[in-house]
C-alpha cells in the first residue's frame, strides 16, 4: 500500500510540473466555444458551437448557402436524432462529439465568416472539420441541400497540394507532403510507403429532407507538429452516386436484367465493361459448373479458369477472347453530352459498325448487346442473352459533382500571408486556413511506422481490491475524497508489436521518446452534464464506476522512456542514413520494456471492464540533427492509437463452454478444462468458442489459451457429425505458441469453399502441446455434399501438412499442381481415406490439389499463404 501511494503521489508531482501535449507549444490552443483560446491569432478565436449548448446554438445554428437559401434554424448533426447517418453518434447511448470527448474544430463553412459575417461566396455544400485528439481522427460533416435527385452515397476524394519549402540553413527543398500523410489503411506491409498524397472515402447520402442533410465520413490524418513553420493545407472534393444492381441468371439462354432504372441517363451509367464484365463472369460460371461469381472479381480468376486441368480447348479460345474484348472495352466511355461512345485511345467517336467489330466473335455470350449498348439504337429491350448456366451480380453507377472545392489548412499551421500561398485561385474572402487551431496534432507518419503483427491480448498482470486512497489533485475543480479503488496493471505481449524508422526523409535522427499509456473509451457513454469534465482525478486516471457513463474516453498515465539512435546504431540496428538506399524500413527498434511503461487503471468499484473498450497510445517524440527554419531542430511528434483485447474477471480467466443441448453459452470460473468433443446439430446464430486454461501457479493468474472458434454464417446449422477435439497441457505454465488451421467459410453449405489459410482469421485453433504425453487431435469437419467421396484440405502453416481426406471411396493418387498446370507433387496413399502429405516444399501461392478415388476424379483449389 505505501508503495502504492508513493508512486500515485509521484505521477501526481510529474503532471504538477506541465502538462504534456503532442506539439510543444508556448501557449495553448483551444477550439471548445465555451472557453476558447488562440493566443497567436486572437481574433480567430472560435465561437462556432458545433454541439448543442445551454447558451448560444442550444439545438441549431444559421446557415446560408449557394442560391441565396437562408436557413436561420438548421437542427445540429449531433442533436438531429432522425438522421440516421449520424445516428450512431448522437444517440444517447453512443455519443461521440463534446469537446470532453476529444474533439476540436478544423474548419467550418456554413456561410459565415468567423466574425459573423455573411460570406461573399456562398457555399453549395456546407460542412464542418473536427479532429480527436485522442485518437487522431478527422471527421468531416457535410450536406447538399440543393440536391435534386435521391442519391445514395458521396464519394471524397481528399488530397494534399504540393509545395516545396525551403529550410533557411541550407536551402534544400522539403515537400509539404512529406511532412503530411493520409493514413488510408492502417494495416500496410512494411514493404510499402504509408504517405498517400490521395485517399478515397465513400460515405452514404442521406438525402434531400431537411431532417436528414448530413453525411459523414471519420479518417486517420496524420502531420508533422512542426508544420508551425511551413505552410500546408487538405482539399477535399465530392460526388454524389445512384447505384442499382445488375443480375444475370438462368440456365442456356439467360438474360442480363436491370433492376430500378433510376433516370433516362441510364446509358452513361450502364457502360460497356460493365456488360462484358457480366459476360465474363457468364464465362467464369460456365467453367466453374454454375458457382456464383461476383461481376467485380472475376477478371483475375479467367487466367486460373483457363489454366485449370480439364478445361477444353473451346472453353479456353473462348476465355482468351473475352479478356481481349475487355481490354479493348476498357478503352471506351460514354460521352453523355455528345450522346456517343468514345475510344480514349484514339479518341474516335464509336458508331454501329464500331460496335460490330468490338462484339465479334461473342455472340455467344452477347448475341443482342450491340442494340442494347448502342445510345442511338433506342433499344427497347432492357435486356442481354448469354449462354451458360451461371448466377452473377454486379452493379451500375450514376453519379454527379457536387461542383464545391474544400480546403482548410493543417492545424497548428501558422500562416505568412494567405492561403494562395499553397493553393492557387482562392477566393479573396477566405481568411487564411480558418484559423481553428486545435490543441495537439494529428498524429503522423512520415519519420517511422508501427508494425502491429497481431492484436495484442492486454492482460491482467494484478489485481489490488479496496484500495484506500488520498490524495491532493493539481487542479481544484477536480478535488477527490478518500475512496476505494481497484487498481488492475496490464502487461501485453510486445513480441507482436515493433517500430521501423523510415529513412524516406533523408533526416538524421538523434533520439526518440516514446509515452505508452492505455486508452480506455466506455462503450456506453451518456453524457448528462458535458461542461464539468466527470472524470474524478484524470491525471491520475481514474475511471469511475458511477461516472463511466459521463464521458467517452479516459487517458490511462503511462512513462517515458528513450531510444537512443546513436546507440541503436551500435547495437547493429541499421537506421538507414540517406536517400540513396533502396530499402523503405530499417531494422526495427527494440521496444520490449513497453511493458513496463504502462500505468495501473484505477476503478472506482468492482473490477467489471465489460462496459470499457480498451486501446494502448503511444506518444513519440523525435527529434533530428538536421536545423529547420528559425534555427529550430527538425521536430516530429508522432502518435498513434491502436486497439487491444482485455481479459480480466475477478483475478481468474472466464471459460466458455458450449451446451449444445440447450443451444446456450455460459462463463464458469474455475481451473483447468479438458473438452473432448463437440457434436449435435442446434443452430448458432453466430458462432462457438471453446476456450482452457493452464493450472494456476503461486496463485498467479493462469496463461490464457487462445479460443479454439468456428464461425457460423447466420442462418448456417451444425451437421450431425460434426466433431472437434482438443486436447489442452495440463501441467507447465510456459507460455504456449499458437497455430492455426485454414480458414473454412461457408461450411454448411453444399460446395466446397477455397481452402485459405489466413493469419490474422482464425477459424479453428490448437496449441502445441509440450509433453509427449498429450496428443494433439486436429479438428476436422464433415459435411454432405451429395457426392461418391468427400475432399477436406486442411493446410497447417506449422506443421506445412496437407491434410486430404474421403468418407467414401479411398483416394488413389493425389496430384498438385501450380496455374500452368505443371505437376509439382504427386503422391499414391494406396486407397486410405486420410492421408498427409508434406507441402513444406510449396512456395506461396495458388495450386490446384487432383484427388483420383475409386474411377473418380476431385479438384480443389489450394491457396499456401505462410
Amino acid at each position: 500500500m505505501k508503495t502504492f501511494i508513493i508512486y500515485l503521489m509521484a505521477a501526481i508531482a510529474a503532471i504538477s510540473t506541465g502538462r504534456l501535449y503532442a506539439q510543444e507549444c508556448p501557449q495553448e490552443v483551444s477550439t471548445d466555444p465555451r472557453n476558447p483560446s488562440n493566443p497567436d491569432r486572437p481574433e480567430l478565436e472560435n465561437t462556432f458551437f458545433w454541439f448543442p449548448h445551454n447558451g448560444n446554438n442550444h439545438n441549431n445554428f444559421d446557415m446560408r448557402i449557394a442560391g441565396g437559401i437562408h436557413y436561420p434554424s438548421m437542427a445540429s448533426p449531433f442533436w438531429n436524432l432522425t438522421s440516421l447517418q449520424v445516428g450512431s453518434l448522437v444517440n444517447l447511448e453512443n455519443s461521440d462529439f463534446w469537446p470532453e470527448d476529444g474533439w476540436e474544430l478544423l474548419k467550418v463553412n456554413f456561410g459565415y465568416l468567423n466574425d459573423g459575417t455573411q460570406r461573399e461566396i456562398l457555399p453549395s455544400m456546407p460542412y464542418m472539420a473536427l479532429y480527436n485528439k485522442y485518437t487522431g481522427t478527422m471527421r468531416f460533416l457535410g450536406m447538399w441541400p440543393n440536391a435534386s435527385d435521391s442519391w445514395q452515397i458521396i464519394r471524397f476524394t481528399v488530397s494534399l497540394p504540393k509545395k516545396k519549402l525551403t529550410q533557411d540553413n541550407n536551402g534544400a527543398d522539403i515537400d509539404a507532403t512529406n511532412l503530411l500523410s493520409i493514413q488510408g489503411d492502417a494495416a500496410q506491409p512494411l514493404d510499402q510507403q504509408t504517405d498517400e498524397n490521395v485517399y478515397e472515402i465513400i460515405a452514404e447520402y442521406p438525402g434531400i429532407s431537411n431532417a436528414s442533410f448530413f453525411f459523414w465520413f471519420d479518417m486517420p490524418v496524420a502531420y508533422d507538429p512542426c508544420v508551425c513553420y511551413n505552410d500546408v493545407a487538405i482539399t477535399l472534393e465530392a460526388s454524389v452516386e445512384s447505384t442499382w444492381n445488375l443480375t444475370i441468371k438462368g440456365m442456356l439462354d439467360a438474360q442480363v436484367l436491370q433492376q430500378g432504372v433510376p433516370t433516362a441517363q441510364n446509358h452513361s451509367a450502364l457502360v460497356a465493361k460493365r456488360i462484358i464484365g457480366a459476360a465474363g463472369a457468364t464465362a467464369a460460371a460456365i467453367v466453374t459448373g454454375g458457382a456464383v461469381i461476383q461481376t467485380s472479381q472475376f477478371t483475375g480468376l479467367l487466367d486460373i479458369f483457363s489454366q485449370r486441368p480439364g478445361i477444353s480447348n473451346q472453353a479456353q479460345s473462348n476465355i482468351q477472347l473475352l479478356q481481349q474484348t475487355m481490354a479493348a472495352a476498357a478503352n471506351v466511355v460514354y460521352d453523355p453530352e455528345k450522346l456517343e461512345w468514345r475510344n480514349t485511345v484514339t479518341d474516335k467517336a464509336m458508331g454501329k459498325s464500331d460496335w460490330d467489330k468490338l462484339f465479334t466473335g461473342v455472340g455467344s455470350f452477347l448475341n443482342s448487346g450491340v442494340d442494347y449498348l448502342n445510345p442511338t439504337a433506342k433499344a427497347s429491350s432492357p435486356r442481354t442473352s448469354v449462354v451458360g448456366s451461371m448466377t452473377a451480380t454486379g452493379t451500375a453507377t450514376l453519379n454527379s459533382e457536387t461542383g464545391d472545392f474544400v480546403y482548410w489548412g493543417v492545424p497548428g499551421t501558422k500562416w505568412t500571408n494567405t492561403l494562395e500561398e499553397v493553393i492557387t485561385n482562392t477566393p479573396a474572402n477566405e481568411p487564411g486556413p480558418g484559423g481553428l487551431l486545435p490543441e495537439v496534432p494529428l498524429y503522423n507518419n512520415p519519420l517511422g511506422t508501427f508494425a502491429l503483427l497481431k492484436t495484442p491480448t492486454l492482460k491482467v498482470k494484478s489485481i489490488s481490491h479496496n484500495l484506500k486512497i488520498w490524495y491532493t489533485h493539481p487542479y481544484p475543480e477536480h478535488e477527490c475524497s478518500t475512496n476505494l479503488f481497484t487498481e488492475l496493471k496490464f502487461f501485453f505481449d510486445s513480441e507482436y508489436f515493433k517500430y521501423y524508422f523510415n529513412p524516406i526523409l533523408n533526416l538524421n535522427l538523434d533520439k526518440t521518446e516514446i509515452l505508452a499509456s492505455i486508452v480506455v473509451k466506455t462503450k456506453a457513454a451518456h453524457v448528462s452534464n458535458p461542461f464539468i469534465n466527470p472524470i474524478c482525478c484524470e491525471p491520475l486516471s481514474t475511471i469511475n464506476s458511477t461516472d463511466a457513463l459521463e464521458s467517452n474516453y479516459y487517458i490511462v498515465c503511462g512513462s517515458t522512456e528513450e531510444i537512443d539512435v546513436a546507440r541503436s546504431l551500435s547495437e547493429g540496428i541499421n537506421v538507414l542514413r540517406g536517400a540513396e538506399q533502396s530499402e523503405v524500413y530499417t531494422s526495427p527498434v527494440p521496444i520490449d520494456y513497453i511493458n513496463d511503461m504502462l500505468g495501473s487503471v484505477l476503478i472506482n468499484g468492482s473490477a467489471n471492464l465489460n462496459h470499457y473498450d480498451f486501446f494502448i497510445r503511444f506518444t513519440l517524440k523525435m527529434s533530428s540533427f538536421n536545423i529547420g527554419k528559425n534555427s529550430e531542430p527538425v521536430r516530429n511528434t508522432q502518435i498513434i492509437t491502436f486497439p487491444v483485447n482485455a481479459q480480466v474477471s475477478n483475478g481468474q480467466i472466464p471459460v466458455e463452454e458450449v451446451d449444445l443441448v440447450n443451444n446456450w453459452v455460459h462463463d464458469y470460473l474455475g481451473g483447468p478444462s479438458y473438452i473432448s468433443e463437440i457434436s449435435g446439430s442446434n443452430y448458432f446464430p453466430e458462432y462457438i468458442s471453446i476456450s482452457g486454461v493452464l493450472a494456476s501457479s503461486a496463485g498467479e493468474p493462469a496463461e490464457l489459451l487462445s479460443s479454439s472458434v468456428i464461425h457460423l454464417q447466420e442462418g448456417a446449422n451444425l451437421q450431425p457429425d460434426l466433431r472437434l477435439a482438443i486436447a489442452l497441457p495440463l501441467a507447465g505454465t510456459h507460455p504456449q505458441e499458437p497455430f492455426s488451421s485454414n480458414q473454412i467459410e461457408n461450411f454448411c453449405k453444399n460446395q466446397l469453399p477455397d481452402l485459405t489459410y489466413q493469419a490474422n482469421d482464425f477459424s479453428a485453433k490448437a496449441f502445441d502441446v509440450p509433453s509427449p504425453s498429450y496428443e494433439l487431435l486436429e479438428p476436422y469437419l464433415n459435411y454432405p455434399l451429395g457426392l461418391n467421396a468427400r475432399i477436406f484440405i486442411y493446410p497447417n502453416p506449422v506443421r506445412s501438412e496437407l491434410t486430404v481426406r474421403t468418407d467414401g471411396a479411398g483416394i488413389d493418387r493425389l496430384t498438385i499442381f501450380d496455374m500452368a498446370t505443371r505437376p509439382v507433387m504427386q503422391a499414391s496413399p494406396g486407397g486410405a481415406s486420410l492421408y498427409r502429405m508434406d507441402i513444406s516444399g510449396l512456395a506461396q501461392g495458388l495450386y490446384i490439389v487432383r484427388a483420383e478415388c475409386g474411377g473418380e476424379v476431385h479438384s480443389e483449389k489450394l491457396v499456401v499463404a505462410r
